[in-house]
């Protein structure tokens, strides 16, 4: 995708095909939190999961067909290096990536560490519905869809780096929002700004890969981040998942008893504190690496807090028209 898509509209296109997978991943949502809710009022909760079970799989095999039915251009061949050689490996370690990919790892780690468990924390402890539960994943992904193709805007305009930093410096503070309240309305807001934020990140550091990893060894560096980045993300939740059954609901302090609403308000707090360490250590390590409009983080904030989601929504609609428009009179000539 990095060779067949122009530098300057990868931010673009990677938010739109990104948006199209948050549209689907929200229809998915909703019709599964409606066929939980159903199935666990007929105390049958167990077959609704059969069902998305099967669901699920037929959906994964309609996917395989297509994935195989793609056509890849011969000139166009996809090569990793297995074992890595010595001085790609050199080469690897000396470069820009590798901070990036530490950055990024790191991260996934501090996330691992809580995301497991949200679940948990909303179906045991709070004892949310499923529809509550579907209500609050749904937000998160809907807000993703109507803010990406600003998001790739402003990759394609500003750059990567300047969202990274905003994005990167916000998603310390998702897991803090959770210990303010128990209000499902209060959590629905915070989810939704969560998604944006998150939907910002994505984009951003999925894009900023391409620009730093050499064309013709782009394989070999994506596999290297995402085991690096898988690394983090197992032993983020096996050592959350290990903490979240240790560690008291319960603590005294100066003689004051301090009682927990969740025991797992441990790794939520453990979860913003690592986020919060990371971001702070290794993000003014990131440069931009290609040329780019110079913009403030504070200009990119006042920006994306002045953007309506509606009016996103609406500007989508209207450029697909007018690019269908141009190429229907481009065709008639």
């Amino acid at each position: 995708m990095g060779d067949l898509v122009s530098e300057k509209k990868r931010g673009r296109f990677f938010a739109r095909r990104t948006a199209i997978s948050s549209i689907s991943s929200f229809i998915a949502l909703v019709l599964a939190g409606l066929v939980l809710n159903f199935f666990d009022g007929n105390e049958a909760t167990k077959w609704g999961y059969v069902l998305l079970f099967l669901t699920a799989f037929v959906a994964r095999l309609v996917s395989l067909y297509h994935l195989v039915r793609m056509h890849h251009p011969s000139d166009r061949v996809a090569v990793i290096d297995v074992p890595i050689e010595r001085p790609t490996l050199n080469a690897i370690k000396n470069s820009r990536f590798a901070g990036f990919a530490g950055y990024f790892a790191l991260i996934q780690f501090s996330v691992a560490l809580a995301s497991p468990f949200f679940s948990i924390y909303l179906l045991r402890d709070l004892e949310y519905s499923y529809l509550q539960f579907m209500l609050l994943a749904a937000v998160s992904v809907i807000m993703q869809f109507l803010t990406l193709n600003l998001w790739g805007r402003f990759s394609d305009s500003f750059g990567n780096r300047v969202i990274l930093r905003v994005c990167g410096s916000l998603i310390p503070l998702v897991p803090l929002s959770w210990l303010v309240s128990t209000d499902f309305w209060y959590l629905l807001v915070a989810q939704g700004l969560g998604g944006m934020v998150w939907a910002g990140f994505s984009l951003s550091a999925s894009n900023f890969l391409y620009d730093l990893v050499p064309p013709h060894k782009r394989v070999t560096y994506m596999a290297v981040h995402n085991v690096l980045a898988g690394i983090g993300v197992f032993a983020g939740a096996m050592l959350g998942g290990y903490l979240g059954s240790v560690m008291p609901d319960e603590y005294l302090l100066m003689g004051y008893e301090l009682a927990l609403e969740s025991p797992l308000y441990n790794i939520f707090l453990l979860s913003f504190l690592c986020r919060a360490l990371v971001s702070m250590v290794l993000i003014p390590r990131i440069h931009e690496v290609r040329r780019v409009q110079p913009v403030t983080m504070r200009r990119l904030i006042f920006r994306v807090v002045r953007f309506n989601p509606l009016t996103g929504v609406y500007y989508d609609i209207v450029s697909s028209r007018r690019k269908s428009a141009k190429h229907d009179t481009k065709q008639a000539e």
